[in-house]
């Protein structure tokens, strides 16, 4: 087992990760707004396949775990430990279907917020949720969270994006406290 020295980050190392729900049938569900937002941050400054990529001010790494999300915690919990980074380096990006459509949330620590899926992860880290709310309740939300967006929030996505590559961005420059 290793000791907690072990595995303290040496320097300012960020683990990032956007969550999604494994063997999806569609990557533009709502449920995948975690994964979709990462892959288009990391897109618009490197280019597709690395799994660890430097900034100028960090080490930042950019996971994208292919595990279910409600084992999510094995894929953050092995790369925190190999890469040596404490929890309090560590932002998920996830849906959170009690948030209106539009809707950012970013905070450190506090619970699942209702997910099912990420009862299993520590709280003690870094979490960006964004909105998938079926604010017209049309829907259950199992089939509601598991459902695309529709054609006018595809149109309103590059704007959720733009706002979260900046949290990310002053995340990983340690400038979010």
């Amino acid at each position: 087992m290793l000791t907690q020295q072990q595995v303290q980050a040496p320097h300012s190392s960020y683990l990032i990760a956007g969550l999604k729900k494994s063997k999806s049938n569609s990557f533009r569900n709502r449920h995948n707004i975690g994964f979709r937002i990462l892959g288009t941050v990391c897109l618009s400054y490197y280019k597709p396949g690395f799994l660890k990529l430097y900034s100028k001010h960090t080490n930042t790494i950019y996971l994208k775990p292919q595990t279910y999300m409600n084992r999510s915690e094995v894929s953050l919990d092995c790369s925190s430990i190999f890469f040596r980074i404490p929890n309090s380096n560590i932002l998920l990006i996830y849906d959170d279907i009690n948030l209106d459509f539009g809707s950012v949330d970013v905070r450190f620590n506090g619970g699942s917020a209702g997910h099912n899926r990420l009862k299993n992860i520590e709280s003690a880290f870094f979490r960006i949720r964004v909105e998938i709310k079926d604010t017209l309740n049309k829907y259950p939300i199992k089939n509601f969270a598991l459902s695309n967006f529709s054609i006018l929030e595809e149109k309103q996505l590059p704007m959720i994006y733009k706002y979260t590559k900046c949290v990310i961005d002053a995340f990983s420059k340690n400038l979010i406290l």
